[in-house]
């Protein structure tokens, strides 16, 4: 079929369709420059258009969900989804049900950063409701109810558990992520410090996403040698000072954090010492217990988001 006359004339169209796009692209740069002055050497102006595999501009969306004092993240792009972190058990079916609207019925991937309840108690839910293809837990075990669970369904599916290993890169769709955390399984027993941390990009866009990870693993990462820059930061431990550490931040350098935490938590999460340190560094701050989901969409150059940051900077209570 794909080397019929009609599958090749809709090929050729897509790539004159890619052409022409790239040429308005320039041509408006070009414009843009002259109307505003721009002397050779000033601020660049980026033209790069990103497409997918069909010819396609490239979009990646994300969905950091409000799923209370748990985390749960939805990354689409190009057709395909991944789910960083489920929720915990009450939200379960909260998270089934708001996939199920997305139209989403297939993963590529489904991430557990690691085996606490507000991370993996929905995933059960996930893999028993949705098809998939690949599942990415750290390699240690956890007596916990919510674990066994999500263990029984992996094995009532005879699915394959993949372990994470640092420096592996995984695609979705034009965007790419690749494995930062866990470094070792070391740590005393603590498990927010087994959390896979991934760096996902997107054309010139980069997510960080550190699960629970806390200073002991932010160092050991830092010691990896890999640049973890990013526009984005998904804060460690849903804004505890345990985690983003002053010289974690700092390699980051985000322009944006992301804080998953439940309203009037226990922990008194997000805490004030981690909020001065954004607010000292200009970094914008949004929050699920204050502002409910946040979705934000890439083109690969730039970032939109469907609220403003948070300006309230108040700690949890």
């Amino acid at each position: 079929m794909e080397n019929s006359p009609n599958a090749k004339h809709i090929k050729k169209r897509k790539w004159l369709i890619r052409i022409v796009l790239t040429v308005i692209a320039m041509a408006f740069s070009i414009l843009f420059s002259k109307e505003n002055g721009q002397a050779a050497g000033e601020t660049e102006i980026r033209t790069e258009m990103f497409f997918d595999s069909q010819g396609n501009p490239s979009e990646l969306t994300i969905h950091f969900l409000d799923v209370g004092e748990a985390s749960c993240a939805l990354i689409t792009c190009d057709g395909e989804n991944m789910l960083f972190d489920t929720g915990s058990n009450d939200t379960g079916d909260s998270v089934m049900q708001y996939i199920k609207d997305q139209g989403i019925e297939h993963f590529k991937y489904v991430i557990g950063s690691h085996l606490d309840i507000d991370h993996i108690g929905g995933m059960d839910v996930i893999l028993a409701n949705f098809s998939y293809e690949n599942i990415l837990l750290p390699n240690y075990e956890k007596v916990t109810k919510s674990y066994q669970d999500v263990l029984k369904v992996i094995d009532l599916r005879k699915s394959i558990i993949t372990r994470p290993i640092v420096g592996n890169t995984y695609t979705l769709g034009y965007a790419k992520f690749t494995i930062l955390a866990p470094n070792s399984y070391d740590y005393d027993g603590v498990s927010n410090n087994y959390s896979i941390c991934i760096l996902l990009q997107h054309g010139n866009k980069r997510f960080l996403f550190t699960g629970d990870a806390e200073e002991p693993a932010e160092k050991d990462i830092l010691k990896n040698n890999i640049i973890i820059n990013a526009d984005v930061y998904v804060a460690g431990h849903h804004g505890s000072r345990s985690s983003s550490s002053e010289d974690f931040v700092n390699a980051i350098n985000p322009e944006y954090a992301i804080i998953s935490c439940g309203e009037g938590n226990d922990f008194g999460f997000p805490d004030s010492e981690v909020l001065n340190r954004f607010r000292k560094d200009g970094i914008k701050v949004f929050r699920t217990d204050k502002q409910g989901t946040i979705i934000v969409k890439s083109d690969g150059n730039s970032l939109t988001w469907n609220m403003d940051p948070d300006e309230s900077w108040q700690p949890g209570q």
